[in-house]
């Protein structure tokens, strides 16, 4: 009995012995670049905060806006410096900083894996190594006027031809002075058009690059994608034609206010309709379907760990924390934005907050998405934006103006990359 006193104190001590030099393995603090400035990311900051209580480190947040984020990184990463341990960037960085070699590998176990969907898991990967730990995601869901719908005996349009069909019946001339007053259906343009536009190629089975990173969007696919778009706008009229200057939050205030009957857009636009008067005239579906699937665009945050970093372990320990079950249940019931983790769904914060149906659609539209990786994202976004705009004006028709955007890109991918 004796003996066996002893060896339980021994085996206490030595647990407690490693305990405290696992506590010792992590770092005091890290450095991390944030997209954007965490009063705008308050569940962010919410697990930033746990994470700094869990594992006793001090997080230091670097706030940089998204859109010059990637310019500072490679500056920083180019010098090799170890300035920045981790970064919440968006699924579309990837390749820029894989690509160098600049980043860490994410050592997801197989069980950690399986939290998250097919699409983000693969959106995290590049040549087969995952680099990044997904946060939360951005995919596009139809919101609709359940109101309008059942007044005009309509049902939720499930195709594109379904889609045409209701818009046109719900845009009217509400007040009778010859101006259209409610449009059928609304997307998401400005700055967000190369999303609406990949979202409708995949659903069209088109593909962005070829796996040489041939510019391939120009396609049958991305010319019945493209024309869809125009379609909309020019020829059926239920899409204003000032959607193409107006991004997610003009988008929304449309709907909000009674000016589109249905628009396809992203989390969180769900939480400005609870918070609304249409709490109880709207809800939401799956996208409609185009010829081959309802596939939709991912976009959203996730957690790149810097190759050059001094602290490895405890940045990718951050990153884990940052995607782990918690920490996307936070980004759903705190800021809206869906979970890549489709396990989170049945959890009761989600199923008090929201209606039953919208976590049905929410949860099934996180196990189809997709997010190709390639170079120089805000080049060609911003190449293919602008073409995208020359065909919805009527300036190029929606062939001309997709061959000259991959002309373009590909002068870009060979002048950059000699390829």
């Amino acid at each position: 009995m004796k003996k066996l006193s002893v060896l339980l104190i021994v085996v206490s001590l030595m647990v407690v012995f490693s305990f405290n030099v696992m506590a010792q393995d992590y770092a005091e603090e890290i450095t991390i670049y944030n997209s954007g400035g965490l009063e705008h990311d308050p569940a962010t900051a919410k697990d930033i905060e746990r994470f700094e209580k869990e594992y006793g480190v001090t997080v230091n947040v670097v706030e940089v806006p998204w859109q010059y984020q990637i310019d500072k990184l490679t500056t920083v990463f180019s010098s090799k410096s170890s300035q920045v341990d981790a970064f919440v960037g968006s699924y579309f960085m990837l390749t820029n900083f894989a690509m160098p070699k600049w980043l860490e590998p994410i050592p997801f176990t197989e069980e950690e894996e399986k939290r998250f969907s097919p699409g983000v898991l693969a959106a995290s990967t590049y040549k087969g190594v995952t680099y990044g730990a997904p946060r939360m995601m951005k995919d596009t869901q139809l919101y609709y006027r359940t109101d309008l719908l059942k007044e005009a005996g309509l049902e939720v349009p499930k195709t594109w031809d379904d889609l045409v069909k209701v818009a046109k019946a719900l845009t009217k001339d509400t007040d009778g002075d010859g101006n259209i007053d409610q449009y059928g259906f609304g997307y998401l343009g400005a700055d967000k058009l190369g999303f609406t536009f990949r979202t409708f190629l995949y659903q069209s089975g088109g593909e962005m690059f070829d796996e040489s990173l041939n510019p391939v969007f120009n396609s049958s696919a991305g010319v019945k994608a493209l024309t869809f778009m125009s379609d909309l706008v020019n020829k059926h009229k239920v899409t204003p034609k000032g959607i193409i200057s107006m991004g997610e939050g003009n988008v929304g205030d449309l709907f909000i206010s009674g000016k589109l009957a249905s628009v396809a857009s992203v989390p969180p636009l769900h939480e400005r309709i609870l918070s609304s008067d249409l709490k109880d005239k709207a809800s939401i579906a799956l996208a409609p379907s185009g010829d081959v699937t309802n596939t939709t665009y991912l976009d959203g945050n996730v957690i790149f760990v810097s190759s050059f970093s001094k602290k490895k372990d405890t940045a990718i320990a951050f990153a884990k924390f940052m995607s782990n079950y918690q920490s996307s249940l936070h980004e759903l019931v705190v800021e809206g934005n869906n979970s890549p983790n489709p396990h989170v769904f049945s959890d009761p914060e989600v199923t008090e907050k929201f209606p039953e149906k919208w976590v049905k659609v929410l949860e099934e539209s996180v196990k189809d998405v997709k997010a190709e990786n390639y170079p120089f994202y805000l080049q060609v976004e911003q190449t293919l934006r602008q073409e995208i705009q020359n065909a919805l004006n009527g300036t190029k028709t929606p062939e001309k103006a997709l061959d000259d955007a991959a002309k373009a890109i590909d002068e870009l991918y060979s002048n950059v990359l000699g390829i």
